[in-house]
């Protein structure tokens, strides 16, 4: 697995939101989706805004790779569902409730917890 370098972290991080264009099987990107996007120590994690049953959400994972667009980085990569332990996911939610905690309740709600919680994935360099 390629790791993320500083200068990559630093420009995806902390954006505020981020756009993912699932690459189809054949090769194209699929239109972009709104996603969250969270950095966790020296990973980048994103969580789908309608959940993990969004048909866009099943597309990306279905070919695992994908487009990241978050303010003028952009970036070819991987997307990883998590197999974590409890303790590991309380890690990723926190540094999403970290980053979003000082959004309106209503943006906190849908980041932390609920239908997006469920579709965080570990995204990787390409």
């Amino acid at each position: 697995m390629t790791a993320w370098t500083t200068a990559q972290l630093t420009a995806l991080g902390p954006a505020p939101q981020a756009f993912l264009s699932a690459r189809e099987p054949d090769g194209t990107l699929s239109a972009p989706a709104p996603v969250w996007i969270a950095r966790v120590y020296d990973e980048l994690y994103v969580r789908s805004i309608y959940g993990a049953n969004d048909p866009f959400f099943l597309r990306a994972i279905g070919t695992g790779r994908a487009s990241i667009l978050a303010g003028k980085a952009q970036h070819e990569v991987l997307l990883e569902q998590l197999a974590v332990t409890p303790a590991e996911f309380t890690v990723v939610d926190a540094g999403f409730r970290s980053k979003y905690a000082v959004s309106p309740p209503a943006i906190m709600g849908a980041v932390a917890g609920g239908l997006s919680a469920q579709a965080t994935l570990r995204i990787v360099p390409a």
